[in-house]
């Protein structure tokens, strides 16, 4: 289909709670993906999206075993969500996009100078989506926080960091959904630095709780809450995870040169299992983020954006 088909090359789906020896490629041939998401009601159910302009959206109904196109839409996707009634949200370029039917059809609303790189569903209310990304003012860009009421018709924006940050990724706490984080990066000195900002107020203010042991680490792509403890946060950045036990008031480090970390997730399975991927390689811990170890015969020398743990508890 000229590039409608999609491999599952850039990005890594897993399974928790199957051991496997090695990965492999599951198709279907034809370029790469920037996310996967699941379904909250069916583990089975899931959804690609084509790094590309425009976006092709696949579906797959048998766990991705097997994948059909579902839809598209004319920009080129960066984030994605599901909400608990089936509602698909994706964040792009200047524009934010919806889908209500499965992702067969999607509208897409216009947000300007906003770019969209974080985007998270209340676990509340499917009509509240949360997001992040950068606005760009002039010469400068500014990391900022969106939030709708509903679901993703009309957007209010804040600014988040100083000039010259962006929000890479966006995390809301199941047990509280007031707690938030936002992850990402700045620029000091011309030197760009990973940072992470928390708000307990539902993004009415934020407060920067960035560990200063990581001042030297580039950039943040990845931030994720427990499912089942708001106190336990995992934060990845260029080089590195850090672990808080107490919602991001203080940071442990726990890994020594953990390479791109563009994606941290809680398995939904089994929530001592967290996963993230970095370049040709995919890390997993089993004891809730303090140790981590290589998990990644087979994978080839991609960027692996997208983790994904499949399955419920």
């Amino acid at each position: 289909m000229n590039g409608c088909h999609v491999l599952l090359l850039a990005l890594l789906l897993l399974w928790s709670g199957i051991a496997r020896a090695s990965w492999e490629q599951i198709g279907p041939e034809g370029g790469d993906v920037r996310h996967v998401i699941q379904s909250q009601s069916d583990p089975n159910d899931l959804w690609a999206f084509s790094h590309s302009g425009p976006t092709i959206v696949l579906r797959s109904l048998d766990g991705g075993s097997s994948w059909a196109v579902a839809g598209s839409f004319d920009n080129l996707e960066h984030c994605a969500a599901v909400s608990p009634n089936g509602t698909l949200y994706a964040g792009g370029e200047s524009a934010f996009m919806f889908s209500t039917d499965m992702g067969v059809s999607w509208t897409s609303i216009l947000t300007g100078s906003i770019y969209w790189y974080g985007v998270a569903v209340s676990p509340d209310d499917p009509d509240i989506v949360f997001g992040t990304g950068y606005r760009s003012e002039g010469s400068t860009c500014i990391m900022c926080f969106m939030k709708s009421t509903d679901g993703g018709s009309s957007w209010t924006c804040s600014s988040v960091g100083a000039p010259n940050s962006y929000g890479q990724a966006m995390a809301v706490s199941e047990t509280d959904p007031s707690v938030m984080f936002i992850s990402g990066r700045c620029t000091v000195g011309g030197v760009s630095e990973p940072a992470v900002f928390r708000s307990t107020d539902g993004g009415g203010s934020w407060t920067d709780v960035t560990p200063a042991a990581a001042s030297a680490e580039a950039n943040s792509y990845s931030v994720a809450v427990s499912p089942v403890d708001g106190n336990l946060v995992i934060f990845g950045t260029h080089f590195n995870i850090y672990r808080s036990t107490d919602c991001g008031s203080t940071w442990t480090r726990v890994t020594d040169f953990q390479y791109y970390n563009y994606s941290i997730a809680f398995s939904p399975a089994d929530p001592g299992t967290v996963f993230a991927g970095g370049y040709g390689s995919a890390y997993r811990s089993t004891d809730a983020g303090v140790t981590w170890s290589s998990y990644s015969s087979g994978l080839p020398a991609q960027h692996l954006y997208s983790v994904t743990p499949t399955g419920r508890m």
